[in-house]
Formats: structure tokens, sequence, C-alpha cells
């Protein structure tokens, strides 16, 4: 297999491939390609007729970035859907079961030097056509969307406007994860607060709440690894904290008080990662200026210093190489308002090794954002002028500027940038939302929209019913953990059964006839179990206030409940009925996760308190047995059936699904898996045993994939 291989462009027939450019053109049309899908085509070119594994895939085209293999399999389909449109059967992908991909042709690939593609000139009719109709598409589109909003093109760029977000709200602060997969944003009720940070994935359309405090949060900036978010936090009193989290919602630490400081819109880290710079001020008679926050000094120092009497500098945007800031130094307050004043905003570079400011374009009207985008090689500025009318300009390092767009009713706010050219950025009309800009440069044609799908959602801990069709699961698809009820295969047709807005749920458990679910929600550090009916009726506390009960599993026959509580003192299993008329404790010397035995209804498995050695409960006499070691096992990770018992087992952070065999009473590893939460219950198996399920995440989305094993 050869990846080394340096080429300019591909000649295909009477096409050519540009990787560089993304693009394929032939001598009267030119494709725009995702960037992922040409690095993958690129990559497949490359290795023209070889097996390639999916591993190898990943590595090439996402190289460090964490992704799951539904993206691979969606990035797959796409380029499929797209090399048949223009090459009809001559390019195929075969997919090879348990091996990977093979890329066939049916006429020689020839790699060349040319770098350039051929200048189109006009258009045939057809063309045209498509074109024009597109075109009369997204009017109306728009016209539909914002009434009597207006677009005024600019001459050299062609572009077309789409809604990404689907909440109802104010959507605020865009900004876009390092593997431009990924958006963070602030998100609140129309004239009400706390504003909280939320994420989604840019081909999907769930977010999921990343912040469930009870104050505003604000400025959401990724880490230069994609694993944290920094934000603000003002509380009620109006003091303020900068805060850093975990992007799977977990450790969320306060980075520093700022009691009495003003921020103004927009954040960022480092390229290294110790440090947070963003606008801001301590004294309300003092300008707005440059702030840097450093994590090992835990202290705050100023990098530009602002004449006194004017509004100051803010809206930060690092240049390419992060050793240069643009910002805005804005000369009299912010207002949409006309002002007949020159040069009132101007846009400064500072050069962060000397702290020197060099003055690169200045603006009569309100400068409202700058960011840096890396495949023009320039800074986009919003500029805000008379009567809401609004402009995107190109900026230069050098000065040298130019209009892309111009829209009229609405103040665009602020946004962010990726490398293929989209910009995201807040719209103003009935409602805030974030909105999605594909700016094609000139000699471009934009053929075709991209649709946004939901392809991605935090789901987990799927359970199946065993003499049902029915299948339960929880999820973050409304912004809150939920459970949610599906027929068995047809996930896209879930329906949400609880409302509990913010409560986290774990350990979920459904009725073997699927009519009944048991789950257990964390709260005050309390855990409790519930249960509700599958239609969402009938919600029940089933644990008193002062005794945790976790791991609830239903018996083989639905007759009982197993659960672990910690009543006495020590967590021990128990079993109840639903009423609560029977309730007794089956095992004496400890017992925390458990499963029924699914072929010895009289029988079932359990762990102890922080151990994973696995014990046989009869419930016939309560006598215990030792079963085997399952080294590496953590909580409900594990899952047995008529000849063994699945398990994940975690060595150096490092996760492998294995299987102990009843028979042979031998531990094997079946596979090797990146991307799973450690600690978060996610394995299921099918009623015919041929599947299982597992959860993958990548820190934002988490997927609920199936693995089929053969004898």
């Amino acid at each position: 297999m050869n990846t080394e291989v340096q080429v300019n462009s591909w000649i295909l027939k009477n096409w050519t491939v540009f990787p560089k450019l993304n693009l394929i053109q032939n001598h009267e049309s030119q494709i725009s390609v995702k960037p992922r899908l040409m690095k993958l085509l690129e990559f497949f070119l490359l290795n023209q007729n070889e097996v390639v594994s999916k591993e190898t895939i990943l590595e090439y085209v996402w190289q460090d970035r964490i992704v799951t293999e539904n993206l691979l399999t969606k990035s797959i389909s796409e380029l499929r859907q797209l090399l048949k449109k223009h090459f009809a059967s001559d390019l195929e992908i075969e997919t090879l079961r348990n091996a990977g991909y093979r890329f066939h042709t049916s006429f020689d690939i020839i790699p060349s030097t040319n770098d350039h593609p051929k200048l189109i000139h006009g258009k045939s009719p057809k063309k045209k056509g498509i074109y024009s109709a597109s075109i009369l598409l997204v009017l109306i589109l728009l016209v539909t969307a914002a009434g009597f909003f207006r677009q005024k093109p600019i001459t050299g760029y062609k572009y077309t406007l789409k809604r990404v977000s689907s909440l109802k709200g104010h959507e605020l602060s865009p900004t876009i994860s390092p593997n431009g997969e990924n958006l963070a944003f602030a998100w609140g009720e129309p004239n009400k607060v706390p504003y909280q940070i939320y994420t989604k994935s840019i081909e999907g359309n769930i977010p999921r709440k990343l912040t469930r405090d009870s104050f505003t949060e604000f400025n959401p900036a990724w880490s230069p690894d994609g694993k944290f978010i920094a934000y603000f936090q003002s509380k009620k009193s109006g003091n303020l904290t900068l805060m850093k989290k975990s992007v799977i919602g977990d450790d969320e630490m306060e980075l520093l008080s700022m009691d009495g400081w003003r921020i103004e819109r927009g954040m960022l880290w480092t390229k290294d990662g110790k440090g947070l710079i963003f606008a801001g001020k301590k004294n309300k008679e003092n300008p707005f200026a440059l702030q840097a926050y450093f994590f090992q000094d835990n202290d705050i120092s100023q990098l530009s210093f602002p004449p006194e009497g004017i509004y100051g500098d803010m809206y930060p945007a690092f240049s390419a190489h992060h050793n240069k800031i643009a910002f805005v130094r804005a000369k009299r307050n912010i207002s949409i308002l006309p002002n007949s004043q020159q040069n009132n905003f101007m846009v400064h570079l500072i050069d962060l090794d000397n702290l020197k400011i060099k003055l690169i374009s200045s603006f009569e009207h309100e400068v409202k954002e700058i960011v840096y985008n890396p495949a023009m090689r320039n800074y986009l500025c919003w500029v805000s002028r008379e009567f809401g009318f609004n402009t995107l300009y190109s900026i230069k390092e050098n000065g040298h500027r130019e209009k892309i767009l111009q829209y009229n009713l609405g103040i665009p706010g602020s946004g962010d940038m990726t490398v293929d050219n989209v910009f995201y950025f807040e719209f103003w009309k009935s409602d805030l939302n974030v909105y999605v800009y594909p700016i094609v440069s000139s000699g471009q044609e934009l053929l075709s929209q991209e649709e946004y799908f939901n392809s991605t959602q935090w789901d987990w801990n799927l359970q199946f019913a065993t003499k049902s069709d029915k299948m339960a699961f929880i999820s973050g698809r409304s912004g809150y953990q939920e459970i949610w009820m599906a027929q068995e295969g047809l996930p896209e047709k879930a329906q949400q059964i609880t409302k509990l807005n913010g409560v986290v749920i774990r350990s979920l458990s459904i009725s073997p006839d699927g009519k009944n679910i048991l789950f257990v929600t964390k709260e005050n550090n309390n855990h409790s179990l519930y249960h509700i009916q599958s239609n969402g009726e009938g919600l029940n506390r089933l644990s008193g206030d002062e005794t945790n009960y976790t791991f609830p599993k239903w018996s083989v026959d639905g007759h009982y409940i197993y659960y672990s509580s910690n009543q006495t003192g020590t967590w021990n299993i128990w079993r109840r009925n639903l009423e609560g008329t029977f309730t007794e404790q089956l095992s004496q010397h400890g017992g925390y996760t458990l499963f029924p035995d699914p072929s010895k209804p009289d029988q079932l498995f359990f762990t102890k308190f922080k151990q994973d050695s696995l014990f046989q409960l009869s419930l016939n006499d309560r006598s215990e047995k030792f079963v085997c070691k399952l080294d590496g096992l953590e909580d409900e990770n594990w899952i047995p059936y008529s000849k063994g018992i699945y398990f994940f087992a975690w060595k150096r952070s490092q996760c492998y699904l294995k299987h102990y065999d009843f028979s042979s009473q031998a531990i094997s590893t079946l596979i090797k898996l990146d991307h799973i939460l450690q600690g978060v219950p996610s394995i299921a198996l099918s009623k015919d045993e041929k599947f299982i399920f597992i959860t993958k995440a990548d820190g934002l989305n988490s997927d609920i994939l199936s693995f089929e094993f053969e004898e």
C-alpha cells in the first residue's frame, strides 16, 4: 500500500481531480467536493484495486482527529453517490466484510503534475438552466423564511444561505471545533436568562446541552485538541467566572473569579492550549482591551493598551500561524445608528512577539465581527451600516479589502470559519439562530445544495425487550437526557417518553414484554429508582429519599425487579415486585452490578463493589459461586447470554471487547475499540444473540453501533 506518493492531480477519462483545490473538472464544467470526500477519494486513487482497512482510511483521511466509524460509512456513501453521478459504473468502492474496502476502475487512472484547473468560459445551456433553477430556489427559500428580507450579491462571489440550527430562541456566538465538524454556541429563550452552552454536530440537527447551571454562560471557545470548551459564567449577583469544561460534560473547572469585569464577545485559545485571549475590562471608566489568561500563572495579562475615552479593543481573531491577532478598535460607543464621523472602527494587527500594533483598515460604520479564513488567507469582517444594512468584507494583512456580500434587514453577529469556506454566523430577525454560509470564489459554480440532516446523535444504553419488538434507550436529542422508545430495527421512528429536563439518567432496563421501564436518576449524589410505562404514563419513584438504588434489572419472567442497594450500609442485591408489597435481600456478602441468567431463570450473575470478579447466585438456596475474573471490567459494561459473557475491559485507557466462554472457561479478545466512554453502560445483545450493540462516542456525539460475530 502506498500512501506517500505525491501528485498534483489525477486524470480520470475526461475528468481531472485536483485534491488540493477540492475540485473535479472537465472541459465544460467543474465540481466542488467536500474536503473530507476529496481526501477519501485521494486515498482510493493512491490505493486503487488494493484491499484497505477502515483503520488505515481513518488514519489517512482524519489523521489525529477523533471520529466514529459512522462518519467513515457516511463519507463512503456520499463518495459513491458522487462517483455514480459523474462516472456511472466505471468507478466502484467495494465493501469487503471484516476486511475493509477496495476501489475498482474500468479504465486507467493517470497521475499528473498539473496543479492548475483550466478556466472555463461560459456555460452550456443545460448547466445554465441548472444554475438559474438553483438561484431561483434559493431566492424562494429566502423570501419564505425572512419575509421582506433582501440580499445584494457582490460581483465575483456566489453564495447561498442555509439554516443550521433548529432551536427556538436565541443562539449566540457560534464557534467551530478544531476538526471543523462540530459547533458550540450559547442558547437562551427570547427575553429570558440564563443562556447556556450547547454543542452539536454540523452534519446533524440535534444539539446537546453542555452546561446545566442556573447561571448565564457565554463566549464558548474550543481548546486546540477539541476536548475542552472555555466560557464565561455570570451569576445573578453580577459575579463573573472564567470556566473550563470537558466536551463530554464532565470535569467542570472554575479557572478564575473575575468579579467586576465586563467582557466583550469572542474568546480564543492559544495554539499551545496554555492560555485564553479575550476582550475585557476591569473598571467601568477604562476602555476594553485585549487580555490574556495563562493557566500556569492563573492570572490575566493585558496585551493591548487603547487610549482613554474610546470604547476599546474587541473581537480578537488569530492569524494563520497564531503569531498575530486582528482586532477592532472602536472610537465610539457601539450602536447601529448612523454616524457621520470618519474612521470610527479600525482593524489592527498586534504582533504577539513584540506587542507592536499596525493599522490595516478603517471603517466609518460599526464593525461587528472579525474571523480569519484559512482557505482564502484573509480576514472576514462584518460592517453594519445605517438602516440595518450589513456588508461582509475580505481584508488582507497588507490592507487590501473587497466586498463579498451585503444584507439588508438583520444584524449578523459573531461567527467562525472552517477550512472549507463556510462562515457560521448569527442572524437577528424574529429569532436569533445560527446559519451556515458557503462562500465560493470567482470562477466556481455552486451546483447543488448540501442537505443538513440528523446523522449523529447522543444515544446510549440501548435495551431490548426479550418478548416483544420494543427497545428503549437514553438520548440527548432534545437537549436533555431523556428516555426514548422505538420498535426494534426502527430507531429513526423513536419517540420520547420522559420529560425530566436536566436530570441525569442511568441504568435503563426494559421489561420482557416491553410495557415497563426502570431507570435510575442521580440527584444531589443520591441514586433513585423510578418506573414508567413505555407509553410515557405512570412515572413513579420506587426508592426512598435516604437510600441509593441502582442497576435495576427485570427477572426473566418479568414478575420481579432486581436491583443493588446500600440500605443496610453495604451494597447488596435485592428483589421486589413492582407494587412494592414484597421485598427481600438476596446476597449476603456484597453485590453491585447484576444480570439475570437468560437460560436459567433461578440464577443470576453479579459483581461486587469495586471488584471485577464475576459470581453466580442461586435464587433457590441463596448460595454464591465464583465464576471467573473479568480483568478491567467496570460497572454495567458486561452482558451474559446462553454461551458466555460479553464484556468491555480497559487497559491503560484502551477498551477491548472480550468474551468469556462457559464451556471452555476461557477469555478471548474479540476486537479493540476506540472512542468508548469509560464507565458508561453501553452494551446490549439482540434477542437472537447474533448482534452486539455498543455505544461509541467522540465526546460530542454518541452512536449505537452493532457488531455481528461469526462462529
